[in-house]
């Protein structure tokens, strides 16, 4: 590695780690300033308020539908031979009804296809 090459390298990590650290900061301001929010907004019951720079407003949040399908239905309507092929189980229901060693001697570990290594920029202590 040559000196030009290092002096850019510090640059940019120097650059990034500024940035992190402004972030972090604003981050924290916006934290601390929420929770103020959220009960001044309450209180005036107010819902959605509108300045010249921001608009706040009580988001309604919807929870995720689940779909459960009938096992012994589901059974039934395919080969059984595909139905073992598109049917799972839960580990952590599995758990409730067979100890760990029984459940050990049958259980298949499935490792994660590799990624590519994740550039990562931190502070130095």
């Amino acid at each position: 590695m040559t000196s030009n090459d290092k002096s850019k390298l510090s640059r940019i990590v120097n650059k990034v780690r500024a940035a992190q650290d402004e972030i972090a900061k604003q981050q924290a301001i916006i934290d601390a300033a929420m929770p103020d929010l959220e009960h001044a907004m309450i209180e005036a019951d107010v819902r959605d308020y509108r300045t010249t720079l921001g608009h706040a407003y009580f988001k309604e949040q919807k929870g995720r539908a689940t779909n459960k399908i009938d096992v012994r239905a589901y059974a039934d309507a395919v080969d059984e031979d595909d139905f073992y092929d598109s049917v799972t189980v839960s580990v952590t229901k599995a758990k409730d009804y067979l100890p760990k060693k029984a459940l050990d001697k049958i259980t298949e570990r499935i490792e994660p296809a590799p990624k590519p290594d994740k550039l990562v920029v931190e502070g130095v202590e």
